[in-house]
């Protein structure tokens, strides 16, 4: 579950981040904003991808 949940906040970012060039034509901020929020999910994502499958993080619903 949680490595779908990583995934998940990988293609979210990535989909923010293609999405930050279409918002550009209306609002430079707002597609500042989208670039932003897409890199940081995208990173956060694949640092938790990566900790979660080397095991170097367990998760409470992970025992048992």
């Amino acid at each position: 579950m949680y490595p779908l949940m990583g995934a998940l906040a990988v293609l979210l970012g990535a989909l923010l981040f293609a999405l930050a060039g279409a918002a550009g034509k209306k609002s430079r901020g707002a597609a500042l904003a989208l670039r932003a929020a897409g890199v940081l999910l995208t990173i956060a994502g694949l640092t938790a991808l990566f900790l979660l499958l080397t095991g170097r993080l367990t998760l409470p619903l992970s025992r048992g």
